[in-house]
């Protein structure tokens, strides 16, 4: 059992953040090469592009694989090329969760020893909960206590100055500055183990944190204590000379900012300091750079259009800016210019909006007329396809006339295919039209899998078990294994703690052993996760057969 590789025309590629820039052939590669525990190749393929080592298909990126299949040659080489070993799947397990559940112990050490590295260690130290509490009575006698805990480090390479930025407790900030912290400490590692690890890039300074809360007193006071007035700050704080007199000083104060160059144009623009913009770009600062990972053409023109700033738009597209330059899940700078006249300016420099973006705006008009123009873009373009829109926003009205037009579920769907069948009624109609009740995406996850998954974004919390009877009514393989976990709808009911699940599974007759590897049974899912109510009734369910 292998992946299944996308064209290289899916949408998933041409609307990859995460690509920083690489060819999706090679990332391709690149994972393949990971997968298969081919280290020259890996390195080969890296000293090309490095890149490479952090790009992503649907927030995978190469060490993963590494991990997974016990490379452990791999993962140091990928460690050694840059790759971040706090990194992890979109709302799935740590690195070294991943080897020890494949008993990989020489992988999960690596991957250890390299987080301490970087200084991440296991659970915050108090130090960090008083700092975010604001408890600056507590903070002060455990600094005084210990001042080596003023560099301590978290899960997600934190300082405590950084927490108390992050939750704007301004006395507790003030006091750490006071007692010695570094007011430019970098951030090191990843998002650590949080759900959310995926979008929480490292390297970021306490003021980084307070710009995203839009923290202007927080700002300032770690200006006062000695934080570095930074290009991307002053054009956050609407300081046109301080950003002209940086620029003066060092023409490539931008280009500096590396992946982050784009950040002073679009810190400027976010909040609407159109004069700093002006000067970015009387510089000769490109409104294209890359902003982190979710802005791989800057966000400037997002916010301007988001904003209904037309001045601002129309001089960032005279700039060159990309007209359809988008923001990781947020849409494209063209379908955030709602006003008409904004719209049209878009329009005329190449801005587009897809079908999905037609529907988000109630311009069903639109969707059905993209329809009839060619149903098979309009069946995969975007995240999961036009039917995946559809079914999410409840829209019963479109979707007859959409399968009318011949537009249908696609063969393989990756992105957003959990929405398919969060509503139940809208599910059978397409499961009556024709879309596979074992529907895979790349890793062949099937919707019985996907039903047997913790609720979140996108997965059903609700009618998992209307759902699982829907899928079985219409032919869905009870026992199918999928590619990542090598396990069955059942072995991942026991994985995820869902008791009701495993019950009625084991009731349609699902195998209660099968796997695709020792390590992926339903029991040994139960034993590693401590479900020890779905452990026992596996046991029964094995006596049983």
């Amino acid at each position: 059992m292998r992946l299944i590789a996308p064209p290289l025309t899916d949408s998933l590629w041409r609307d990859n953040p995460g690509s920083w820039g690489c060819e999706p052939g090679d990332i391709w590669s690149m994972l393949c090469a990971a997968l298969d525990g081919d280290v020259k190749r890996v390195q080969d393929l890296s000293g090309r592009e490095p890149n490479l080592v952090r790009a992503e298909y649907w927030y995978t990126q190469p060490l993963h694989f590494a991990v997974r299949e016990g490379h452990a040659d791999v993962v140091q080489a990928l460690l050694e090329l840059g790759a971040d070993p706090s990194y992890r799947r979109y709302a799935h397990e740590p690195l070294a969760t991943v080897a020890r559940d494949r008993g990989h112990e020489e992988v999960a050490r690596i991957i250890e020893d390299a987080r301490a590295a970087l200084g991440l260690g296991g659970e915050p130290h108090e130090v960090h909960i008083a700092a975010k509490a604001g408890d600056a009575d507590r903070l002060r006698a455990l600094i005084n206590s210990n001042r080596s805990l003023l560099d301590r480090r978290d899960d997600e390479g934190f300082t405590p100055l950084h927490r108390a930025v992050e939750t704007g407790q301004v006395e507790c900030a003030t006091l750490l500055l006071e007692l010695g912290a570094p007011p430019d400490v970098i951030q090191t590692g990843g998002g650590g183990n949080r759900p959310d690890a995926w979008y929480r890039p490292a390297g970021r300074r306490p003021i980084d944190l307070a710009l995203k809360r839009n923290d202007f007193d927080m700002v300032r006071e770690l200006l006062a204590g000695g934080a570095a007035l930074t290009i991307d700050v002053a054009a956050a704080m609407g300081d046109e000379d301080e950003v002209g007199r940086i620029l003066d000083s060092d023409p490539d104060a931008v280009r500096a900012l590396g992946d982050e160059a784009g950040r002073p144009m679009g810190e400027a623009a976010r909040r609407g300091h159109i004069g700093v913009v002006r000067t970015l770009l009387a510089r000769g600062v490109d409104p294209n750079l890359r902003e982190g990972r979710d802005a791989p053409h800057g966000s400037a023109i997002w916010h301007a259009a988001q904003r209904g700033d037309g001045a601002m738009a129309r001089m960032l597209l005279d700039a060159g800016a990309d007209p359809n330059a988008g923001i990781e899940s947020s849409g494209t700078a063209a379908w955030m210019a709602k006003e008409p006249g904004l719209r049209q300016m878009f329009e005329e420099r190449g801005g587009y909006v897809d079908a999905s973006g037609h529907l988000l705006d109630g311009n069903d008009e639109a969707v059905l007329a993209m329809a009839d123009e060619n149903q098979d873009a309009v069946s995969t373009h975007g995240c999961g396809g036009i039917l995946t829109m559809a079914v999410s926003f409840k829209r019963r009205d479109l979707l007859q006339p959409l399968l009318e037009r011949g537009v249908r579920v696609p063969e393989v769907v990756t992105g957003c295919r959990t929405y398919l069948w969060n509503t139940p009624d809208m599910t059978r109609v397409l499961l009556e039209h024709g879309m596979n009740p074992n529907l895979p995406n790349w890793q062949r996850v099937t919707p019985l899998h996907d039903i047997c998954s913790r609720g979140g974004r996108g997965r059903p919390d609700e009618n998992r078990h209307e759902l699982l009877d829907l899928f079985l009514e219409f032919g869905a393989d009870i026992n199918a294994v999928d590619e990542e976990y090598r396990s069955t709808p059942l072995g991942w009911a026991a994985r995820n703690g869902l008791a009701d699940m495993v019950e009625l599974l084991l009731a349609r007759g699902a195998n209660a052993s099968l796997a695709g590897e020792p390590w992926a049974t339903p029991l040994e899912w139960s034993r590693r996760r401590g479900h020890t109510e779905i452990e026992a009734a596996l046991r029964s369910a094995g006596r049983r057969n």
